[in-house]
């Protein structure tokens, strides 16, 4: 896939009752994302848990998915993942500014998430929209060898 998608070609929407085959196609995504990806049964126990908000990219099939969790007037993105195939398209700052948007109109007045120092595709999207990095975790994500901050 190339930059030629657009914001007309998929539509973001928001997942209020996550049923198992939104937690499949969730849960491929993720797998498609991360080493250590989250089962289907993490995402459908997640989204009954107070707080949290689901959003997708959807075109015919799910194409990105972002998940944030608020309490009070804070808020944490947990996880944001889009298929290989549709990166560098918009998608995933699409789905971070829709969800941020949200968060805000529903009185959240900071939002924080973790991202591996390696993963540099999303410290520069989490930095263009405004993220500032407030601490590092030690040897927190696990890889093949070792562990990464």
């Amino acid at each position: 896939m190339n930059n030629l998608l657009t914001e007309k070609d998929y539509k973001i929407i928001p997942i209020d009752s996550l049923e198992e085959n939104g937690s499949i196609s969730m849960s491929y995504i993720h797998s498609q994302s991360f080493k250590n990806y989250w089962k289907s049964k993490t995402f459908l126990e997640l989204s009954k848990k107070p707080g949290i908000s689901i959003w997708i990219a959807k075109r015919r099939i799910p194409l990105g998915l972002i998940i944030s969790q608020s309490t009070l007037d804070e808020s944490e993105i947990i996880t944001l993942a889009v298929l290989p195939k549709f990166r560098k398209t918009g998608i995933a700052r699409n789905l971070l500014k829709t969800s941020l948007v949200y968060m805000f109109k529903n009185g959240v007045r900071i939002c924080h998430l973790e991202v591996a120092t390696n993963n540099c595709a999303a410290i520069k999207l989490y930095a263009t929209e405004g993220f500032k990095i407030s601490g590092v975790r030690k040897n927190y994500y696990h890889t093949d060898q070792n562990l990464r901050d």
